[in-house]
């Protein structure tokens, strides 16, 4: 799992609340086993590309992709022409 480009999302059913991680070892720097009902070597061992859910009885656990913006000189070149041409007054003639 790409730490860079995944966010571990779980939700706690009994607790109802939600908790965003950057990977699965940081889940049990906030939480215990026993509140996500898996030790992490349950979760780690989870074949995360065939399916992006894992539930317990205590917690449901997905992981997602997690989208940037780009940078670099070629999207703010874009985004100068996006600006540029959304801000272009119509001609009067």
């Amino acid at each position: 799992m790409d730490k860079m480009n995944k966010v571990v999302y779980v939700y706690l059913v009994f607790e109802k609340k939600d908790y965003f991680f950057g990977s699965i070892a940081a889940i049990y720097d906030h939480l215990s086993a026993e509140q996500v009902g898996a030790g992490y070597h349950t979760l780690w061992n989870v074949r995360w590309k065939e399916t992006s859910v894992h539930t317990t009885s205590r917690a449901i656990t997905k992981v997602r992709r997690l989208l940037r913006a780009c940078s670099g000189p070629q999207v703010e070149g874009k985004l100068r022409q996006h600006y540029l041409d959304f801000n272009k007054k119509p001609v009067s003639r």
